[in-house]
């Protein structure tokens, strides 16, 4: 657990970098993700001038990001997202595993102290 604490953002960013790899490898699964993104992108900005109003009520865009991510499921199927999503999660799990298993954090940071406290300022 203190190797999590310690090394959380470095973690992060061995999730993000696999996460693009697959993005990079996967070009059908980058293009629907992109249109994806690219529907939340249109549809934010045109509410900033007038809101979409159906049937006398308005839709807020809240709903209509939730429209674009239903629609996008079934594409986001056929890419086989899930699989990449899964692939990444148990990579990104294998590779902090062995990490924290090599590596004695309590060597470096010492077993009693906290590695995110201040240190104490002593007085002369």
């Amino acid at each position: 657990m203190k190797n999590i604490d310690y090394f959380q953002s470095n973690y992060v960013f061995i999730f993000i970098g696999l996460v693009v790899y697959c993005l990079i490898t996967s070009p059908l699964l980058f293009l629907i993700v992109s249109l994806s993104l690219g529907g939340c992108y249109l549809v934010s900005l045109k509410n900033v001038d007038r809101k979409l109003v159906i049937g006398g009520r308005e839709v807020s865009v809240g709903h209509q990001f939730l429209l674009i991510g239903i629609l996008s499921l079934p594409l986001f199927y056929w890419a086989g997202a899930g699989s990449v999503l899964f692939w990444v999660l148990g990579a990104t799990f294998f590779v902090i595993c062995i990490h924290a298993t090599f590596y004695n954090i309590e060597n470096v940071v010492g077993s009693d102290e906290d590695p995110f406290e201040e240190p104490a300022i002593q007085e002369v």
